[in-house]
């Protein structure tokens, strides 16, 4: 399996996401200690990100160990609010 692949395939697909749901307030919820928006995780949903890492017989994803390490991997990568990767 091509770690770059998998990399360059969360970024393709999750970016827009990150950048337009979790970045928005990501300094105030910091500050504040407050939560992420009920709406962005939502999208997560929406977007397969929340599922990606079930198994696709449950209707998940179905991404094994090593895509969805890799995945929330380049969450952090891209996500102004570190804490984003653990929540999801």
């Amino acid at each position: 399996m091509d770690v770059e692949a998998i990399a360059r395939s969360a970024r393709a697909r999750f970016a827009a996401y990150v950048r337009e749901c979790i970045d928005p307030g990501s300094d105030e919820r910091d500050r504040t200690g407050t939560t992420f928006p009920i709406e962005a995780l939502r999208e997560a949903a929406r977007v397969g990100l929340w599922a990606l890492g079930m198994p696709a017989a449950c209707g998940g994803g179905g991404a094994n160990a090593l895509e969805w390490g890799i995945t929330l991997e380049q969450l952090g990568y891209l996500a102004d609010d570190g804490s984003f990767p653990l929540v999801i």
